[in-house]
């Protein structure tokens, strides 16, 4: 009986970590993002993005991109190449990838899709932010 408890136990508490991590709204998971990069929590920071969904909305709106994804390999090899990037990017000059602002300020909220945004220093900066198997990401940048 110890045994089983000490089981249920465990399998409660690795499933209240995996949900810890799971920001609740859009503006939470934007600043869990930002707080990522400013640590140096490559990986964290990276998990916060849907590298996928970024690269087809990166895509959406320009026939020339979209042509030229599908000879580069497709959605998810560019996908990857992003991923790679940014996490190379991220080891390299952290502090120049800090995005710098205010808090995000909600623009539009639609069920599981939302736009933020926040003033950087070099301007506003639109992100739009999904809710992905329960967990908010960003999927585009504008």
């Amino acid at each position: 009986m110890r045994l089983v408890r000490a089981l249920l136990v465990l399998m409660l508490g690795v499933a209240l970590m995996a949900t810890a991590g799971c920001a609740a709204t859009p503006e939470s998971a934007w600043e869990s993002f930002v707080a990522a990069v400013e640590d140096g929590r490559v990986d964290d920071a990276v998990s916060h993005i849907h590298f996928e969904r970024l690269v087809e909305n990166t895509v959406a709106d320009d026939p020339d991109l979209a042509a030229g994804l599908e000879l580069a390999g497709g959605v998810e090899a560019a996908a990857a190449q992003t991923e790679t990037s940014l996490r190379e990017a991220l080891a390299a000059d952290p502090e120049s990838m800090v995005p710098q602002g205010d808090k995000p300020t909600v623009v539009e909220k639609d069920g599981d899709s939302a736009t933020l945004t926040v003033d950087d220093t070099t301007g506003p900066l639109t992100v739009v932010l999904e809710k992905i198997d329960g967990a908010w990401k960003i999927v585009g940048f504008r």
